[in-house]
């Protein structure tokens, strides 16, 4: 009687070690998809949300809310990785990510380019929404980079988030015309 007893306790003690397998591999998998998931949404280098984020964001977005977006997109990139290498062209991406990251005052970063940053803030005060604009515009002059910057802000996006992505971009683009415009009349 004593051998069925031993063989039953080796067969649940097996089935009970087998188990405890199973959920091993399943927590495994689990913890690798979670992180499969975050790099996926991880700009590598900068450590900024990346595009794939952007666009995941873009379909949560709650627009009957406040809402401002704020584009940012580095002068001369090209000229900065052919003069001093793509190792310095890196570096001023990660900078200008990290000035972003600190000055963004609760808004989201991606980077969503090469050298194209955004920042969305929802449920922002038109006041504070510019106030932090206006505290990255001065780290980025106090640090002189050149950085082309455009903004806006809406009480409520009624009309989506696209216009208002728009109307920053629009804004970046006309400051970054303004600075071509003075890098040739010098």
């Amino acid at each position: 009687m004593y051998a069925v007893y031993a063989d039953a306790r080796e067969q649940a003690d097996g089935l009970l070690r087998l188990a405890g397998s199973f959920l091993l591999v399943l927590l495994k998998g689990r913890d690798h998809i979670y992180q499969m998931r975050n790099h996926s949404f991880i700009d590598q280098m900068t450590g900024v949300f990346n595009r794939n984020a952007f666009d995941a964001y873009q379909q949560h977005v709650n627009c009957q809310v406040s809402m401002g977006v704020l584009f940012a997109d580095i002068n001369n990139l090209k000229k900065t990785n052919d003069e001093e290498g793509h190792a310095s062209g890196d570096r001023l991406i990660c900078h200008t990510a990290s000035i972003l990251q600190q000055y963004r005052h609760g808004g989201e970063v991606f980077r969503i380019g090469g050298d194209e940053f955004v920042i969305i803030w929802q449920h922002v005060e038109e006041r504070n929404f510019y106030q932090a604009c206006y505290q990255i515009r001065r780290q980025i002059a106090f640090q002189n980079l050149n950085i082309a910057l455009g903004y806006h802000w809406v009480a409520e996006a009624v009309q989506g988030l696209s216009p208002v992505l728009q109307a920053a971009d629009k804004h970046m683009y006309e400051a970054k015309r303004c600075y071509h415009k003075r890098q040739v009349s010098r």
